[in-house]
């Protein structure tokens, strides 16, 4: 990050805010490499600052510095009925200055915290502690004895000078009660105490519970492998007919398998899956076997259905026929009952005919 202005008014005002309010974002979010890179980055502008303002300070007391500090030397050399006025003013300026590195301390006792916490998230308990040493120095040494803060309290109330007096007179000089304004700032530090040394004690725990199973794998994996080897090497010895007791003792006591015998700490790891389970399944490459075999299973199943589907067309088939045929068959007797009728008339009417021509025969 490239700041182009170095100023103290612009890293207090804003360059601290903004990366106290970057860092803070970044914990929450859980990006603790981020919320470590922007505390380095304000801690390394206040210390530029830091040795900077140690350097004009030398300057000014070795005399290489502006004239203003003879004004100061002269200033004190005032009469007797000016030193309550005097006393006011510098009681004033005091509380400002107080209150100014007061806000300085406070937000670089912000940033070392947050440090601290993403130290102890990622695993750095050495210098998350450092983090938090520092930022409870910082609140310690700018605590002022309760006589002093007392004194520029009640001499400024009473004076009621400075820039911030209200319309009616009274002074707003904003006097802070150091101690209680530092109270909560260092029980969330000794809370964060805490949290370090519970998350220390489980690290060790770890550890600890760590290396003895990581003892208990390795020694059974060398008794399974060499009460293994002695045993098939046995077993190979009688096969082989080799009785000698001697050889027999001395390998079941004594040896060592080789590297190629020796088996693996842990087993081989198993292929990746290639498909997620959401997925369908990858088509395996075809086998000529199974597609005969499917094949002849799609040939029975289209016999199968054919022979369904002519067995129904053809008994609806017969169906439509015997009904076509029950049909017909009710036509045709009642026809033939209706020709037999006129048949029988026509019958009796022949041979009534027939008999009235031969007793015409017979008279004549």
């Amino acid at each position: 990050m490239v700041v182009k202005e170095n100023t103290p008014e612009f890293v207090r005002n804003t360059f601290l805010p903004v990366l106290n309010n970057l860092a803070q974002c970044t914990l929450q979010l859980g990006m603790h490499q981020k919320t470590i890179l922007f505390c380095e980055t304000a801690l390394e502008e206040t210390n530029k600052i830091k040795l900077a303002s140690n350097g004009g300070s030398d300057g000014n007391e070795n005399g290489n510095g502006d004239p203003g500090g003879d004004k100061q030397r002269n200033k004190k050399q005032v009469s007797d009925g000016d030193d309550d006025k005097v006393t006011s003013t510098s009681a004033f300026t005091l509380a400002q200055q107080q209150k100014r590195d007061l806000e300085d301390a406070v937000a670089l006792c912000k940033i070392l915290f947050k440090q601290a916490k993403a130290l102890r998230l990622t695993g750095h308990y050495g210098k998350a502690r450092e983090a938090l040493k520092r930022s409870l120095d910082c609140l310690a040494v700018k605590e002022i004895d309760k006589d002093l803060s007392a004194y520029c309290s009640s001499s400024a109330v009473a004076s009621g000078a400075g820039a911030d007096a209200d319309d009616n007179g009274n002074g707003n000089t904003d006097i802070i009660d150091i101690p209680s304004f530092l109270t909560p700032y260092k029980k969330a530090i000794h809370k964060e105490y805490r949290c370090l040394d519970i998350a220390e004690k489980e690290a060790r725990k770890n550890r600890a519970r760590q290396k003895r199973a990581m003892q208990t794998v390795l020694s059974s994996t060398t008794t399974t492998t060499t009460t293994t080897t002695t045993t098939s090497n046995s077993d190979l010895s009688i096969a082989q007919g080799k009785s000698s007791s001697s050889k027999r003792n001395n390998q079941s006591a004594g040896y060592l398998p080789s590297p190629q015998q020796q088996q693996p700490l842990y087993g081989e790891s198993p292929e990746p899956r290639q498909f997620s389970r959401l997925r369908s399944r990858k088509f395996k490459p075809p086998d000529p076997n199974a597609q005969q075999s499917v094949a002849n299973d799609n040939s029975t199943s289209v016999t199968a259905y054919y022979y369904v589907y002519s067995q129904y067309y053809w008994s609806m088939v017969a169906r439509v026929a015997k009904a076509l045929l029950i049909m017909l068959v009710d036509d045709e007797e009642e026809a033939i009952d209706g020709n037999g009728n006129r048949n029988s008339n026509g019958e009796e009417i022949s041979n009534h005919s027939a008999q009235n021509t031969n007793f015409g025969k017979k008279h004549i």
